[in-house]
């Protein structure tokens, strides 16, 4: 199976497939090697790696994507192949339905029935886009990472501060 096909099963859009670390340029950026190589090095680890920033367009997807790539190429040796990419736009709209509880959303957003059994990483792209009555499943589904040791990669538009506003403590 050829690195595209995985990157699919992934869920990563295919926009973003090509998405490496050696990839990783910001036009007019000071030097950011040194970022990039703690979150090349943290995905490998199979550490959380949270990129948050208001500002669009610096690559906080790109990264995102490059990490959970390598965080499945350096575990796929150890039979850890279970990773997902999630849009928390679309995933928002799944878990603001009425009805649905919370042990459904939990299989279906940590399960990988592909790969098989509960997720190793996750990403969460744009999280704090989810709507404000899904938050409280969103912030079920951080813990549950916590608790099954899953690692969790998220980018966000928002700030630093409001980010933890949002997410503290499960993050």
């Amino acid at each position: 199976m050829n690195s595209r096909s995985i990157l699919s099963r992934m869920g990563i859009p295919r926009a973003y497939q090509h998405c490496t670390f050696e990839a990783f340029k910001l036009p007019a950026a000071p030097d950011i090697s040194g970022l990039v190589e703690q979150i090349k090095a943290a995905a490998e680890a199979q550490k959380w790696i949270i990129l948050a920033s208001p500002t669009t367009g610096i690559g906080k997807t790109h990264l995102a994507c490059a990490a959970l790539a390598r965080a499945w190429w350096v575990n796929r040796q150890k039979g850890e192949a279970s990773y997902r990419f999630h849009s928390v736009r679309r995933l928002g709209l799944d878990l603001d339905m009425a009805g649905v509880g919370l042990s459904e959303v939990l299989d279906k957003v940590l399960t990988d029935e592909d790969f098989g059994g509960t997720l190793h990483s996750v990403l969460f792209d744009e999280l704090g886009r989810e709507p404000e009555r899904a938050r409280q499943k969103m912030e079920c589904i951080i813990d549950e990472c916590h608790q099954k040791n899953v690692q969790l990669i998220a980018t966000s538009n928002l700030s630093s501060a409001d980010f933890r506003e949002l997410y503290d403590p499960p993050i």
